[in-house]
């Protein structure tokens, strides 16, 4: 008998899925503490988690039996990759399973600051009717700058064409063959992306290839700017970080900031709630200039 911990909470349909297979025992065990963990994960043959559990070091101390990890999701930083080698653990993502509704967040995002869509209905909510304050800004004909063109920013892409808007593409690893197919423009300078593009969305993983950008003139920490924020750079709307960006720190007006379903999140929102900023568990998205 397989034995499987699942210690974060999934669709019913996937646990299903798992107890209907013949030679499968499944003990499902949300909020554990690490501890608890650590003492009780040699038990099992498998375990699977979401982005809410931590499989450090100490939790694989002793793993016993312990044979495979799944994250059911993109991300793995929750997961010690290097310990779980060590020990000859598997640890498997699902890449895939997430792409469409990452994208068309995104979009979502994009267009919610575009319409002031947010700043708008709490002044409405308020009972005040102001038309000419919440004038809008179009994506159509506008210029998208595409920092990672994997799965997700592949689909964005796409999606965005569907706009009309133009596809400016930076790959920090490779860009894919079929890029220029859809319609975006390829380019190996990153500036290009902050100097030409209206909207800029980021879609690269946390390692040691993508913080390599940090060591350039346009990033701190991760990406941030001095380049995004000043009053002549009228053009840059939108800001969007995904998953797989830790931090973005943006000297002006925009100070430190910690995002991608980070728990730092809720302690960050007082300080920067206003309408030129719109944030949302797992995503940020920040305005350089207020959008017209």
């Amino acid at each position: 008998m397989i034995k499987v911990l699942i210690t974060d909470k999934l669709a019913k349909e996937g646990i299903n899925l798992l107890n209907s297979t013949d030679g499968v025992q499944v003990v499902v065990k949300t909020g554990i503490s690490e501890d608890e963990l650590a003492r009780i994960i040699g038990e099992y043959d498998g375990l699977i988690i979401r982005s809410g559990t931590k499989v450090t070091a100490r939790v694989l101390a002793n793993p016993g039996k312990l044979k495979a990890i799944a994250r059911a999701g993109v991300g793995v930083d929750n997961i010690d990759i290097p310990e779980a080698t060590r020990k000859g653990i598997l640890v498997m993502n699902t890449p895939g399973g997430n792409t469409l509704s990452a994208a068309e967040h995104t979009l979502a995002l994009m267009l919610s600051m575009s319409r002031n869509v947010v700043p708008a209905c709490d002044s409405l909510k308020g009972g005040a009717w102001d038309r000419k304050k919440y004038m809008g800004n179009q994506l159509n004909g506008k210029v998208l700058g595409l920092i990672g063109l994997g799965r997700i920013g592949m689909a964005v892409a796409k999606m965005a064409v569907g706009f009309n808007m133009k596809i400016l593409g930076y790959d920090p690893f490779a860009a894919p063959a079929d890029a220029e197919k859809l319609g975006i423009e390829i380019t190996e300078e990153l500036e290009r992306i902050f100097k030409e593009a209206d909207y800029i969305s980021v879609h690269v993983p946390i390692n040691e290839q993508a913080l390599k950008l940090a060591d350039t003139s346009l990033a701190s920490g991760f990406f941030v700017s001095s380049i995004l924020m000043p009053r002549s750079f009228a053009n840059t709307g939108v800001l969007t970080i995904f998953n797989g960006i830790s931090k973005c720190f943006c000297k002006s007006p925009i100070a430190k900031l910690s995002v991608t379903g980070s728990t730092a999140i809720p302690a960050i929102v007082p300080r920067y709630c206003t309408s030129a900023f719109l944030i949302w568990p797992g995503a940020i998205v920040l305005t350089s200039v207020p959008i017209r």
